[in-house]
């Protein structure tokens, strides 16, 4: 059953650093975790890049997007903005972190990086387009979805109402 799906990991812990190998037998295609939760991003992505998988960096509602180490822009496969104080769902999205969505753009074309621009938090049926707008490629929707009578039905309206 694992094969069929692709599995990614937000790690939003201490150090995640320690969760890279667990992360890598679980057959993880991609880790992300948030920049404050750790010592030194450059060493979480190079270990996460020589375990095979796709690394990303995430950063919490206040964390400025200058908090990036500049050494691994050009290693990082997502840039997650949490839009929403990260610990609970269900959260209203903040819409003043789209502005450094269209920041993230703008780094990333005129140094020409790769990595997707993705946001976590409040992203819903009144929200989405708005992020869309901005910018945002990676739309992760927790409440959205996981409160839903019918989830796939509501992932159809997600993305009529995102595509506009």
């Amino acid at each position: 059953l694992l094969e069929k799906f692709k599995i990614g990991f937000h790690l939003m812990v201490n150090d995640p650093i320690k969760l890279v190998d667990q992360a890598e037998k679980l057959k993880a295609q991609r880790i992300v975790a948030q920049v404050e939760m750790m010592p030194d991003q450059e060493e979480f992505v190079k270990l996460v890049l020589k375990k095979k998988m796709k690394a990303g960096l995430a950063l919490d509602l206040r964390t400025p997007v200058d908090k990036i180490d500049k050494k691994v822009l050009s290693k990082i496969n997502i840039i997650l903005l949490m839009t929403v104080k990260a610990g609970w769902g269900g959260q209203e999205l903040q819409k003043q972190r789209l502005k450094e969505v269209k920041e993230l753009r703008k780094l990333r074309e005129k140094k020409g990086y790769k990595f997707k621009i993705g946001v976590d938090g409040g992203v819903n049926e009144k929200t989405i387009k708005d992020c869309v707008k901005a910018g945002v490629e990676i739309l992760a929707m927790g409440s959205a979805t996981w409160k839903s009578k019918n989830i796939k039905k509501t992932m159809k309206e997600l993305k009529l109402i995102a595509r506009g």
